[in-house]
């Protein structure tokens, strides 16, 4: 069958599958509704412990069926499992019935348990192991014509093996991580919006109006994939997120510290500007700290609630006793259980189930009003794969926005909100911070706008690259020289501040034009200005001030000196 065959047969299936539609349903705020009533997906992620991601092949189906009764006990109502193409379609075209048959049986066991289902379908990779059909070879999922229709068919078949239970399926996802995949990296995001597109519609073929998650991870924020946030549809994006310091944006020291705790709570805030978003994966990787692992729990799980997260699955449910691959070569993966041999929680994580139990009673968080509120500005050409991105590249700047949000709302406990520069900047935004981002051209015709309308703009170590004659006329200071990035030190609100990192062209030198000179380094060089700008003020500050922050920031107390330093800037804007 050709896909335009294909496509024809989805317009069909519409009128005959009609009566399948889910339940499961977004409101206007981007939060689950089930049947008119809001709430909350808890769960876990789901292989059977006894055969890990050989589950669908082996299929221990008392050990599956009990732990679904172990995972209804303990409060959760949602669980999400992930299928093998290889294992379901193992020669090209030809369904395993016996498989097809067990994911029916997996879908009977949790309708009966009231429990929602998130399905996984094309998990090419798992745990540090790549699962593909034999019969795939090196083609690309996205960009094979061949390979593209037939993922077509299979997740029109899925979707019609789950139409029957549409009452309990909370979305049909992509797939597993698929952002990492080499399939991806080898592909334009053109080519992956189509192949979703295409799998949507195939997923909604029997199941007319089901919701399509995203399924990818951090990557999405933190470096440069395809899968890029506002260009992939989807109904809702996925974060999955550990505290693995090398596995973010930046370095933090342990569970217990506060910055560890606010990585997912930035990346949950930083995706919600563009979709819905839920916390579809999250643990501590460590489990033996019980001490360790609570503080992280309780520091992080309701920081992500208050910053829109609109569902929270823990990964995953047991430990994997199989020895098979990617085990052997992955055995960190095999030690990441909530639910101990005997179905007691383990030491540091019952705040999870606490959480869980009382998610009925959740409500929806207020956003405080953008007049009391700073904004940490996303710039409009964020992923370096755009044809007009002048230099930002995710990983650092996704690290300064994420070092000013844990300085301006954990430690100085102050209202902030990523905001997006490719949308019109909102009037009552009282402060809006630039990170080090280097704006395009009608960004800044953008931000003289709101700045002249009365917003107070901060703007830290900008790239000689975005300078124009409407640069200079906001900030009130022009570049005059190129100076060697060494080491500096600034005498400001009673304190030396020393930067040792510098970035881009190194280190511009500017003068004042209509701007005031607030502080120079120790070589005489002025280097902090502010401006009067219409309504509004601007204070520059030409050195990176989150670049250097963030190359110290596993030290606790002398990244958090630095509050000080947005204090005293705020502060500028009252004199």
């Amino acid at each position: 069958m050709t896909i335009s065959k294909s496509l024809l047969f989805i317009f069909i299936s519409f009128s005959v599958f009609n009566f399948c539609g889910c339940l499961v349903s977004l409101d206007a705020q981007g939060y689950f509704v089930n049947d008119g009533v809001r709430f909350f997906p808890v769960g876990l992620n789901y292989w059977a412990g006894s055969t890990g991601v050989d589950m669908w092949s082996v299929w221990p189906a008392t050990e599956i069926s009990e732990d679904l009764d172990v995972l209804k006990s303990l409060g959760f109502n949602t669980v999400r499992f992930f299928l093998r193409w290889d294992v379901f379609e193992p020669d090209f075209g030809v369904y395993n019935q016996t498989v097809i048959a067990r994911l029916e049986q997996m879908l009977t066991w949790c309708r009966s348990r009231g429990l929602f289902v998130n399905i996984s379908v094309f998990v090419g990779w798992m745990s540090g192991g790549t699962f593909w059909p034999s019969w795939k070879g090196n083609r690309n999922l996205f960009t094979d014509p061949i390979i593209s229709s037939e993922s077509f068919l299979f997740a029109r078949k899925v979707s019609a093996v789950a139409a029957p239970f549409s009452s309990i399926i909370l979305a049909m996802e992509y797939g597993n991580e698929m952002d990492v995949l080499q399939d991806s990296k080898y592909s334009e995001t053109e080519q992956i919006a189509a192949w979703c597109t295409q799998i949507r519609a195939a997923f909604r073929s029997s199941l007319p109006n089901v919701l399509v998650i995203s399924g990818t991870d951090h990557d999405t924020v933190i470096t440069n994939p395809v899968w890029n946030l506002g260009k992939i549809p989807a109904d809702i994006f996925s974060v999955h997120g550990y505290p693995v310091p090398t596995w973010n944006n930046l370095l933090t020291d342990g569970l217990t510290d506060p910055l560890t705790q606010s990585l997912l709570p930035f990346y949950t805030a930083f995706v919600k500007t563009f979709s819905p978003v839920m916390l579809q994966e999250f643990g501590t990787i460590v489990t033996g700290g019980a001490k360790q692992q609570d503080q992280y729990i309780r520091g992080m799980l309701l920081a992500c609630w208050e910053e829109g997260a609109n569902g929270f699955l823990y990964w995953d449910m047991r430990d994997i006793k199989t020895l098979a691959y990617p085990y052997l070569n992955h055995g960190l993966e095999s030690l990441l259980g909530l639910v101990l041999d005997d179905n007691t929680i383990k030491p540091g994580l019952e705040y999870f189930v606490q959480f869980a139990r009382n998610a009925s009673s959740l409500a929806i968080p207020k956003l405080p009003p953008l007049s009391e509120t700073i904004g940490l500005y996303i710039p409009a050409y964020y992923y370096q794969n755009e044809l007009f991105n002048p230099g930002n590249e995710p990983r650092r700047i996704s690290a300064n926005l994420l070092i000013d949000y844990y300085l301006l709302k954990r430690v100085l406990g102050r209202n902030v909100r990523l905001i997006r520069g490719d949308l019109p900047l909102d009037p009552s935004l009282e402060f809006l911070i630039i990170a080090g981002s280097y704006p395009t051209l009608p960004e800044i015709l953008n931000l003289q706008a709101w700045v002249r309308g009365g917003g107070k703009l901060i703007w830290n170590g900008p790239d000689m690259s975005g300078w124009s004659r409407t640069t200079i006329d906001l900030i009130g200071a022009k570049p005059v020289d190129f100076r060697f990035g060494v080491s500096t030190s600034v005498a400001l609100f009673g304190k030396s501040w020393t930067f040792d990192t510098f970035v881009g062209n190194g280190k511009l030198q500017y003068e004042q034009t209509t701007g005031q000179v607030v502080a120079s380094d120790n070589y005489g060089i002025p280097v902090v200005f502010k401006n009067k700008f219409g309504k509004g003020d601007v204070v520059f500050c030409s050195l990176p001030v989150e670049d250097n922050i963030v190359a110290i920031s596993a030290y606790i107390s002398t990244r958090n000196s630095w509050a000080a330093w947005y204090s005293g800037i705020l502060n500028l804007f009252s004199s």
